[in-house]
């Protein structure tokens, strides 16, 4: 399986909000090599897979979001 391609966070693999290490995501309970720790939810979760990140599973089980804030956009486009 390739690397997950986020549209708004191209360089994710490079970037400090990915955990480069083994863990167990909280959410689909699979062992994985790298994950995000730090999601805006009521839960105390640390270590969500891209995978659950990618395809929505984490923001609707945790009632989660990834992005603590931002200005709304003009553009339909983006």
């Amino acid at each position: 399986m390739g690397k997950i391609q986020f549209k708004y966070h191209p360089n994710i693999y490079e970037d400090d909000v990915l955990v480069h290490k083994s863990g167990i995501c909280q959410c689909c309970g699979k062992q994985i090599s790298e994950y995000i720790e730090h999601i805006y939810s009521a839960e105390d979760d640390d270590c969500i897979c891209l995978q659950c990140v990618s395809d929505g599973t984490a923001a609707q089980k945790f009632d989660a979001e990834f992005v603590s804030w931002a200005e709304p956009v003009s553009d339909p486009e983006k």
